[in-house]
């Protein structure tokens, strides 16, 4: 949609007259460079004006140069006309000296009035010409205007900026709607005079102008893109991120929307002319909020603003209105939600999310749209809340290896029916002390397998890693990391770390990648009843690469699918012990079941030890003996 500085001023009118912020017309204007968000009213005026070259503006059309005079404050001097000097682009110096060289132009009258401005003489006359003027009878004569006039400043010489009220001597109220430059004693000559409330507008082409007061809550975007909204944001999440106590370099920032702004945004949309309807391209109200509300935090919070940080700041809004538009359209074109459709209870507004409701509304016909509401909608009567403030901090990942030596250590918390089985935990020795370093909201513990209660875990020891998830403390030196491994270390026999180090999260990735194929070194103490010498030893050694299919065993099939398994065992080799017992050292695929493998678990795993030595046989004792994983990397 490329649009003439005519066409734009006529889109730019309609989005006022429906109730539109500046940011939010900007946003139907497609404005997408964050920094034009910052003073939305002066770069509407800048793609609106008609200024030529020496910034002074044509005259157009005398109908349009009529200047508002009345007796009583003006109810949204923030709204009126916009910049219609023409004077946007131009530096200090130079708007100083345009003004400076049209105020020679003003003549005081009989009546000591400025030529392009009011002055309420003491038979409360107005009588200035170049003005549209009321005289004590209620009359008014339309009178044109030059266009001379381009600023107020007060007696003292203090500018007064667009929109704000002067004081005069005798208390007396003077609205301005100018540009802050120009000549200081003409204008100061009209302050100490005694003027009553004035409102005017400089000759030129027409300007966007608003048709309510800037107290009006957006009907868009809900009132979120207002300044004294963002500061109060900005605010909020100050206070959040103090309390929580978070240590961060940057940041990020994500918002939730009320509902009510899509229905709401549609619904505008449909009231836009075609010629001026956009398809695509409107920057969303949160991307403009984030525009302009990120440098706001910056400065607040004392950090810089990354899209990809680890710590964001979430913030929820809600709006009073999104219940009642969206039970609205779900009872109008419940098609469109087929989601809910399908629902065995009643659809509510609740049930709806971003995404189906997005959709809908896409399909959504304007005429649909006029039947079922008012388009534009009303003014809405609250601006949007801010429900939720939430601070996260990305995960931090520790790895190393470690070993158990107890034979009455869970790996992981063991609780049945709400009863601790184990008093301690390998998880437990080695997180506790990893998650109060970090000052982890949790923790998630994962390893390369996992060995049972009974079973010790030697040599190497296994491969590790515990996140830590939304910690305040993340940056973990690897001195201190080397510290928080002798705590482990001293905090119990049971367990003992080493390699402790910090990694990204693709090392995780790394440990589980291939979790099939690693190959796992066991040491088992086996029980025969009828005796070692009633065994033949060497047909251990002899059997490679046995292939095993093995069910899932009795012991674990309250909690595991059953299903059946293809395993290998690559070697075997034994030693004799005693006479009733030998140990079995052998190699196998990672997930082997190594004591059904003995036992055969009532002919659920085939072949077995049991079945290749043709004996009865049990396991007593089983050891890991090492796990073929080169992770995490060995610390000297």
């Amino acid at each position: 949609m490329n649009l003439s500085r005519e066409k734009k001023r006529e889109l730019v009118d309609q989005l006022r007259s429906a109730g539109c912020c500046d940011r939010c017309t900007l946003r139907f204007l497609k404005v997408t460079i964050p920094s034009k968000y910052n003073n939305a009213k002066q770069t509407l005026n800048a793609m609106t004006s008609s200024a030529d070259s020496t910034g002074a503006v044509p005259n157009d059309s005398g109908a349009d140069s009529a200047a508002a005079i009345s007796a009583t404050p003006s109810p949204c001097p923030q709204d009126a006309a916009l910049n219609s000097t023409g004077s946007t682009g131009l530096s200090e110096a130079e708007r100083a000296e345009v003004a400076s060289s049209q105020s020679s132009t003003l003549a005081d009258s009989s009546g000591g009035m400025d030529t392009g401005l009011s002055r309420t003489g003491d038979d409360g006359d107005v009588t200035e010409t170049g003005l549209s003027r009321t005289d004590g009878n209620g009359d008014e004569d339309d009178v044109p205007v030059e266009p001379s006039a381009k600023y107020r400043q007060t007696a003292s010489g203090d500018r007064q900026a667009v929109g704000e009220v002067l004081a005069a001597s005798d208390g007396s109220t003077c609205t301005s709607t100018l540009d802050p430059v120009g000549d200081a004693e003409a204008m100061a000559d009209q302050a100490s005079s005694g003027v009553a409330s004035v409102t005017v507008a400089v000759t030129g082409s027409p300007t966007p102008s608003s048709s309510a007061c800037s107290s009006a809550i957006c009907v868009s975007c809900l009132g979120i893109l207002e300044d004294s909204w963002i500061d109060d944001i900005v605010t909020q999440v100050h206070a959040r991120v103090e309390a929580d106590d978070y240590q961060f370099s940057s940041f990020s920032f994500s918002i939730f929307f009320p509902l009510a702004s899509l229905v709401r945004e549609r619904a505008l949309v449909a009231a836009i002319d075609n010629e001026f309807k956009p398809s695509s391209g409107v920057p969303q109200v949160k991307e403009v909020l984030k525009w302009v509300s990120s440098p706001r935090m910056q400065k607040k919070l004392n950090v810089k603003f990354e899209l990809n940080s680890p710590f964001q700041i979430s913030v929820v809004v809600e709006h009073s209105e999104s219940e009642p538009l969206i039970s609205t359209l779900i009872e109008k074109c419940p098609e469109r939600f087929p989601g809910l459709a399908r629902s065995k209870v009643k659809p509510t507004a609740a049930a709806v999310n971003v995404t189906s409701l997005a959709k809908a509304l896409q399909a959504i016909a304007d005429s649909d749209m006029h039947s079922w509401f008012t388009c534009p909608l009303p003014t809405p009567g609250a601006t949007a809340s801010l429900d939720l403030v939430s601070c996260q901090h990305g995960s931090i990942y520790i790895a190393g290896r470690y070993c158990k030596y107890s034979r009455t250590l869970s790996q992981t918390p063991w609780v049945i029916d709400g009863q601790r089985k184990t008093e301690k935990s390998v998880q437990e020795l080695i997180c506790d002390a990893l998650q109060e370093e970090a000052k982890a909201r949790d923790i998630k513990f994962c390893s390369s397998g996992r060995e049972d209660v009974d079973v010790r875990m030697l040599g190497k020891g296994r491969p590790f890693c515990v996140e830590l998830v939304n910690p305040r403390r993340c940056v973990i030196s690897a001195e201190r990391i080397a510290e928080l491994q002798l705590v482990i270390n001293g905090s119990s026999d049971d367990v003992q770390v080493r390699d402790l180090q910090l990694i990204d999260k693709t090392g995780v990735d790394h440990m589980k990648e291939g979790e099939a194929e690693k190959i796992k070194h066991y040491r088992a103490l086996i029980f025969v009843a009828a005796g070692v010498e009633s065994v033949d030893l060497t047909a251990i050694s002899d059997t490679k690469e046995l292939v095993l299919h093995q069910k899932t065993p009795l012991r674990v099939l309250h909690r595991r699918t059953l299903m059946n398994r293809e395993r290998t065992v690559h070697q075997m080799s034994s030693k004799a012990v005693d006479s009733q017992h030998f140990h079995l050292f052998l190699s196998t695929q990672a997930g082997t079941y190594i004591k059904e493998f003995v036992h055969g678990d009532l002919g659920r795993t085939m072949p077995n030890l049991g079945s290749l030595l043709k004996s009865s046989l049990d396991i007593v004792e089983l050891d890991v003996m090492d796990v073929d994983l080169d992770w995490p990397p060995a610390l000297a």
